[in-house]
This record gives C-alpha cells, sequence and structure tokens, in this order.
C-alpha cells in the first residue's frame, strides 16, 4: 500500500496522557521510556487508542516498518505518534485515516442513525479537532444517541465548552490552547481552525470542498491570519447558503 510519510509526526504531537502506568497486558513491566517494546505491546497501543487496521507495514520515519520505528524509540514518544495517527493527522491526511481506520467507520450512517461503532464516535471525535484519546465514560454516553446528536454534543465540547470549562477542555485536548495562544495577526494549524470553527456555533466538520481559490476550507484558513478565520467562519453561521455546511440539521 501507500507508504505513510517518511518523517515521524511525534515531534508535533498531541501531548496525550500516556497510560504507561498501567501494568497490565501485553505492555506489563514496561515504563514510559521502555525501548525496544515487544510487538505485542505495540499492537495493543495502536488498538488502545483506537486504530482498528493491524500496525502497518510500510517504510516509516527511515526503518523498514511502522513497528521496527516503534522499537527505536521510548514508549511514551510511540503513544503520543500512536495519538497522531488516530487523531488529528488521520483528520487531515487521507492516507494515514487508512492505515488506522480502514475504509470510513461511519459508512453507511446518516443524522439519524443510532448504535454508532466505537470507531465512527472516536473519528467523529477528532474530525471536531479533539486531540486526545476519547475517554471510555464519553464514548458509552454518546452509543445511545443518534448520529447527528453526537456530532452536535462533540462539536460543543470541541468549540464553546472548551472556552468557559477547563475540565472539558482537558478532555479534548489535553493540558494544551488548541491555538497554541494565537494573536489575532497570527497565522494557525487545523486543530486551531476546527476549534475556531466550531466555538462559532458550526456542527457540521469543515467541508472538503474547494474554497476562495484553494483546494480546501481548511487550506484557506491556514493562509491567512486568525482575524480573517474567526470573521469569515461568522457568516458561515448566518449565511443562506453556507448555514447546510455549517450545522447539523
Amino acid at each position: 500500500g501507500t507508504s505513510p510519510s517518511g518523517t515521524s509526526p511525534s515531534g508535533t504531537s498531541p501531548s496525550g496522557t500516556s497510560p504507561g502506568g498501567t501494568k497490565t497486558g501485553a505492555c506489563n513491566n514496561t515504563e514510559d521510556a521502555t525501548t525496544q517494546l515487544p510487538d505485542a505491546c505495540i499492537t495493543e497501543l495502536w488498538t488502545q487508542a483506537g486504530c482498528t487496521e493491524p500496525v502497518p507495514r510500510a517504510p516509516y520515519s527511515g526503518s523498514p516498518t511502522v513497528m521496527d520505528y516503534y522499537k527505536t524509540i521510548s514508549k511514551s514518544t510511540v503513544i503520543k505518534d500512536i495519538q497522531a495517527w488516530a487523531g488529528i493527522y488521520s483528520v487531515i491526511d487521507p492516507s494515514r485515516k487508512n492505515f488506522c481506520y480502514g475504509s470510513d467507520p461511519c459508512n453507511n450512517t446518516n443524522y439519524n442513525s443510532r448504535d454508532l461503532s466505537n470507531a465512527c464516535i472516536r473519528t467523529i471525535w477528532h474530525n471536531a479537532g479533539c486531540t486526545e484519546p476519547l475517554p471510555v465514560t464519553e464514548l458509552e454516553l454518546h452509543k445511545s444517541k443518534t448520529k447527528g446528536q453526537v456530532l452536535k454534543d462533540i462539536a460543543q465540547l470541541a468549540g464553546k465548552e472548551s472556552e468557559t470549562d477547563v475540565a472539558r477542555r482537558m478532555l479534548c485536548y489535553g493540558n494544551r490552547d488548541p491555538c497554541n495562544n494565537a494573536k489575532a495577526g497570527d497565522k494557525v494549524a487545523a486543530d486551531c481552525i476546527r476549534h475556531i470553527w466550531h466555538k462559532a456555533g458550526c456542527t457540521q466538520p469543515i467541508p472538503n470542498s474547494a474554497y476562495a481559490g484553494q483546494e480546501t476550507v481548511t487550506k484557506y484558513f491556514e493562509s491567512v491570519p486568525r482575524s480573517t478565520i474567526e470573521a469569515d467562519m461568522g457568516t458561515w453561521t448566518k449565511a443562506e447558503d453556507r448555514r447546510n455546511f455549517c450545522f447539523v440539521p
């Protein structure tokens, strides 16, 4: 298959809380600093992050396979890198999404669908911009809801709730500002753009369609300062020809 990017994203990965303290399963007797992790431990960390496909066998970061690369770095770095595959990198890079989830786990669902798969709910979580792993408690809360309500609730968490409630922000972004304290004149990354989108009140994921001469809406927003993004997103909540792209029915 298509090989992952040759450079490891771990340097810019989300800072998710490491489960390294857990001493059960295939990672028993390992610490955050442990290298040369067993294959079974790496596979366990991969599935704990929510990936449903096997660990890729493609070349990665100068190593013959992803598994080989993970044996050269510490357990804590492996966890951060895998969280990036399951999280923001699966949102912005379709090839990473395929390696982690295979086909879209929300295929064959609509706004009224219930009993969504765990993988589908996790995909909605990360599509909203959340970079932390989806907590089991939150996952269970969403199981009985329609897909439309799950989209709305997670968008609310990633946007307005994260602005006013530190505990809710921690669930989604960990101990960090999704916009890295960017000023009005600064350009920002994709996870900040998603946060601003949902803070504006939009409950749909950001459209992947072409926009303002750029390949996608996100690409355009990455090219302009934060103040322009916030002003532009305000029009999506109000203009009749844009509201359908912004709000879940």
